[in-house]
């Protein structure tokens, strides 16, 4: 991250990069010229803060763009069983649930499920005759995963 003041009066040029931590290879670059009678080093700052934002988003897309929700649910069920607060007998009926219910999103990208996708599954559920209880239950499991 830099932000350089070119030769002429109220002239920035300000370059921002960012690298995942998780990804290494995965590397977002911005630059922006800012110019003008009024953009100061306090304007440039601020524009610099908001690129460095945008990098870090586009870094979190493209951590997540190719991993599908059967890998997430087996990070989750493998995080859990390492967590130790539930057994592995809850654990592995979670993710058996999830793989049965799921059947229909199991192979797209996680950022590519929307809330309709979970809101179809439920509703066939409930077209299937399973307990309302069950649903809200599939429900937590499914933000569980998520987060």
């Amino acid at each position: 991250m830099s932000i350089k003041e070119s030769t002429n009066a109220n002239t920035f040029v300000i370059k921002v990069q960012e690298r995942s931590r998780q990804y290494p290879h995965i590397r977002v670059q911005k630059q922006v010229t800012l110019s003008g009678p009024n953009v100061t080093i306090h304007k440039a700052k601020q524009k610099e803060k908001e690129l460095q934002f945008m990098c870090i988003e586009e870094i979190k897309k493209r951590e997540g763009s190719d991993i599908t929700f059967r890998e997430i649910i087996d990070r989750w069920y493998d995080y859990k069983f390492k967590e130790g607060f539930v057994t592995r007998e809850t654990v592995g009926d979670y993710h058996r649930a999830l793989e049965k219910w799921c059947f229909a999103i199991l192979k797209t990208p996680c950022n590519d499920i929307t809330i309709y996708d979970v809101k179809s599954i439920l509703r066939y559920q409930k077209e299937q005759g399973i307990s309302r209880s069950f649903r809200c239950k599939f429900k937590s499991m499914i933000n569980n995963v998520f987060k």
